[in-house]
């Protein structure tokens, strides 16, 4: 289901998934890499990542870009 301004509450728990995945893998715990991190999932999903499994390659796909 494409981004449409509205995160429907399904859409919320994909994200949360995606941003405590993420976090989880890549040791992240301080609030203000944590709010970084949450920006890089929205940011991913508004621009078309619409699964969690998009969501994850998208996230891969940035933390490599910035490696």
């Amino acid at each position: 289901m494409p981004f449409t301004g509205i995160a429907e509450p399904e859409q919320l728990c994909m994200l949360c998934q995606a941003l405590d995945e993420y976090c989880r893998t890549y040791g992240i715990s301080d609030e203000q890499s944590r709010e970084h991190a949450a920006w890089l999932v929205m940011s991913a999903f508004t621009n078309g990542a619409n699964s969690l499994e998009e969501l994850r390659a998208a996230l891969e796909t940035e933390e490599r870009r910035q490696a």
